[in-house]
């Protein structure tokens, strides 16, 4: 077995140990040299790691036959025409790789580009009213111009709403699960996630035995969140799922979105409150996306910026390089990502503008000329 694909091995398996998530995974690999080395270790050296206690360098070192687990997951993968997407992997959805808790491991089923020029994410309500499905539809026609892949988790409602919305608008769309790739949850929607891996896909960080367990929704809801350029909340109670969403989205710097609903309506309680407190912007239809996103110019325009690029600065290439992918940026977003303080990132935008390669854009954001 060659060397990188025993690494490969190792990594999947280290990515199955239950309560073991990604940013521990990471410390683990950085702090031994490789995933193998990890397995060889000692529970003592494995608890020296931060983040790793006695009850993770237990289950690290009680995992049997690591090697063999990954030889049986790597052949279910390739028995089904499955992609398994490293971190380390060009193919890799980019706008995942900007965080520390982005899973290591992803298995796709599927043809749609993970890294497009435009995502958008949408979560809502499992008991929608008619109006709340309606505006989805009505919104994926509204967007079908600007050509996003649409994604969201394949839950009943607004979920699976979106998916056959985006489907009916010739969009692409990826369900993000809470499971492994053996099952499907929930089973009703077979049909539809058949239609979708024609059309988008399905995305899971987990292996192919894991089960929806109740802590497996929340770390679904962070990739869509992460994925997302804008988060779309349509119908959410004050609690729930599509509330985790649009925190763990704003968390991110995202663009979250929220319908707004009649007062004292329950399912418009979570969209109203988000909209009240100004974590949501108010959103009547796809044009407002459009707006604040800066999606009104066609793709593809910024080749003139780029022919000066080898004469910027490090840091001009990399916040060009940024804008190059997302399209625009807010102001947080980019002193997040950039880990730079608001003088620094402002001279530097500064400067950027005189040189004519970026400008404001509304919402306070910036974007390439």
């Amino acid at each position: 077995m060659s060397m990188e694909r025993k690494e490969l091995f190792y990594l999947m398996a280290l990515a199955a140990v239950q309560r073991l998530g990604p940013i521990t995974i990471r410390a683990l690999i950085d702090h031994f040299g490789c995933a193998s080395a990890v397995f060889e270790a000692e529970e003592a050296a494995l608890q020296e790691v931060q983040g790793v206690g006695e009850h993770l360098a237990k289950a690290i070192k009680n995992q049997k036959d690591p090697l063999a687990f990954a030889e049986s997951e790597l052949a279910f993968v390739e028995r089904n025409g499955l992609q398994l997407i490293t971190y380390r992997d060009a193919d890799y959805p980019r706008r995942l790789s900007y965080y520390p808790d982005a899973p290591l491991v992803l298995y796709y089923l599927g043809g749609a580009d993970l890294n497009p020029d435009r995502i958008v994410g949408i979560v809502g309500t499992r008991s929608p009213t008619h109006q709340g499905v309606q505006f989805v539809e009505e919104l994926m026609d509204g967007l079908k111009d600007y050509r996003p892949l649409v994604i969201s988790g394949l839950a009943y409602g607004i979920d699976a709403a979106a998916h056959r919305a985006a489907l009916e608008a010739g969009l692409p769309t990826v369900a993000c699960l809470a499971h492994g790739l053996r099952t499907l949850y929930p089973s009703a929607h077979r049909k539809l996630a058949a239609k979708m891996r024609e059309e988008g896909g399905l995305l899971t960080e987990h292996h192919s035995r894991a089960r929806p367990a109740r802590e497996h929704f929340p770390l679904r809801n962070r990739i869509v969140a992460a994925m997302s350029d804008a988060l779309i909340v349509v119908e959410s109670g004050e609690e729930g799922g599509s509330m985790i969403t649009a925190s763990l989205a704003n968390g991110y710097g995202k663009e979250v979105f929220a319908v707004p609903g009649r007062l004292r309506d329950a399912k418009s309680a979570g969209c109203n409150k988000l909209i009240k407190t100004h974590q949501a912007s108010l959103l009547q239809s796809a044009e407002d996306i459009a707006y604040l996103l800066g999606w009104n110019k066609p793709l593809g325009g910024r080749g003139r910026q780029l022919k000066m690029f080898q004469e910027l600065s490090e840091p001009e290439q990399q916040l060009v390089l940024m804008l190059e992918e997302e399209g625009s940026l807010s102001f947080d977003q980019l002193s997040r990502r950039m880990s730079m303080g608001a003088g620094r990132l402002s001279a530097l935008l500064l400067e950027l503008e005189c040189k004519n390669v970026v400008q404001s854009a509304p919402g306070k954001r910036f974007e390439l000329l």
